[in-house]
């Protein structure tokens, strides 16, 4: 059986040379002294002080991104369970609970929530807030419910959607109504619209 042994690689030596005992030896024993451990931490503790409100911010950020890339696919499903259920869908806004669910109409004309997981009840990000939500139905909404309505044939409510951030920073989502394509602005943006 083979034993390994302790010992140094030199060049010059042409090859492996064996120390006389077998301890491993370094090159500097005595290793980081108190004070060089207490000026690292003190350097790191000062470049955290630094970054940290770069990190928050976009931390938050992050949050509002998020939960505008949520609502996003949340449009993308109601649109497309609308053509495929051939039946009206409703995304529900609860500006109170910021919380948002679909609802397809069920055959007493009823709404039902929908229980898949893309449909459920769904709650804003940490840190982000329903601002308001604006619809020809029902104008500017700030406190309460209201909805987006999806038709059979691709028809959706022209809706504008503004998130807000606890850092204060609005985020704009804004649905076309014959496509429900959805355009993103990271500002408050309210366009004008005819009402029906």
């Amino acid at each position: 059986m083979r034993t390994s042994r302790a010992g140094t690689w030199r060049a010059e030596a042409g090859g492996f040379e064996e120390n006389s005992n077998s301890e491993f030896r370094t090159s500097n024993p005595r290793g980081f002294t108190l004070i060089e451990l207490s000026v690292v931490i003190a350097l790191m503790g000062i470049i955290l002080l630094i970054t940290y409100p770069r990190f928050e911010n976009s931390l938050f950020a992050s949050n509002i991104k998020l939960a505008s890339r949520r609502l996003s696919a949340a449009v993308r499903y109601a649109q497309s369970q609308a053509a495929y259920k051939r039946k009206i869908c409703r995304i529900y806004f609860n500006l109170d609970r910021n919380v948002y669910w679909l609802s397809i109409q069920g055959d007493d004309d009823d709404f039902v929530i929908d229980t898949s997981f893309l449909g459920q009840e769904k709650k804003l990000p940490d840190g982000v807030f329903f601002e308001d939500v604006i619809s020809p139905r029902d104008g500017k909404v700030t406190e309460g419910q209201t909805f987006t309505q999806f038709l059979p044939k691709g028809l959706v409510d022209r809706s504008q959607i503004h998130l807000r951030d606890e850092a204060g920073r609005i985020f704009t989502l804004i649905i076309q109504p014959l496509t429900a394509e959805i355009r993103f602005f990271d500002t408050y943006v309210e366009e004008e619209w005819v009402p029906r």
